[in-house]
């Protein structure tokens, strides 16, 4: 298929609405068409901009099921997954400190419930750092 000029500015001003408005697969499937054109040159690059955006989107729905199911091992690790990709995305709504904080008491509760106080007072007590 040939497209005119006309028809390619206007599907690239859709793209970055789309992109704009956080419709992330509309913007890449856009961004595609034009990618190898001289004309948008910048194609390419927002195209995977848009790419992470939906990746970073999909693992935060992910940890936040995971969190709501209290499966603290894989708010964890989809946490250090986010922070990777995009570290502005990582730990929606303090779910990893949260995490973190239930994986420490459950530790600190196996130690009590073994008779070793001393230990799990320690762990009580921990600090957790937010992810950096």
């Amino acid at each position: 298929m040939t497209w005119n000029w006309t028809l390619m500015t206007s599907a690239y001003r859709d793209d970055r609405d789309a992109e704009e408005n956080g419709e992330w697969v509309t913007a890449v499937r856009g961004y595609m068409l034009v990618n190898d054109d001289p004309a948008y040159p910048e194609a390419a690059d927002r195209r995977t901009v848009c790419q992470v955006r939906q990746k970073a989107l999909e693992l935060q729905d992910e940890l936040l099921l995971h969190a709501e199911s209290g499966n603290w091992k894989a708010v964890l690790d989809i946490g250090e997954e986010l922070r990777t990709l995009d570290p502005a995305a990582a730990g929606p709504e303090g779910r990893t400190t949260h995490a973190q904080l239930e994986l420490l008491y459950a530790r600190a509760r196996r130690a009590d419930n073994a008779g070793k106080v001393q230990t799990a007072r320690r762990l009580m007590y921990k600090r957790v750092r937010p992810p950096q």
